[in-house]
């Protein structure tokens, strides 16, 4: 994916202003986002997907490092903010969309 970010979005989009495309996105998330991408995801990619209600909070952590102890909270800082990429959001709340 040339701009994670920017495919998120329009997979988002997309999600919300097709129910097919939704239903489809929710059963088969990886397969859904390759077809809609129109190229395969990196091998061993795991795609899920939240589907957000009123009233609900989704946080998403990154993976931990090997051995976070040993990291200053500036290095911690730098791993969270990499991870900041991969994620349209990380504190996400359910509330309905106005698109």
């Amino acid at each position: 994916m040339t701009n994670d970010k920017t495919s998120a979005d329009q997979i988002i989009l997309r999600a919300l202003k097709d129910p097919d495309f939704r239903r489809r996105l929710v059963a088969s998330p990886k397969q859904t986002m390759e077809e809609a991408l129109g190229a395969p995801l990196p091998e061993g990619t795991e795609v899920t997907v939240h589907e957000g209600k009123p009233g609900s909070i989704h946080l998403v952590l990154p993976a931990a490092p090997a051995d976070p102890a040993r990291l200053s909270d500036a290095e911690l800082s730098r791993v969270a903010a990499s991870s900041s990429s991969n994620y349209t959001s990380h504190f996400y709340t359910g509330s309905a969309c106005s698109c």
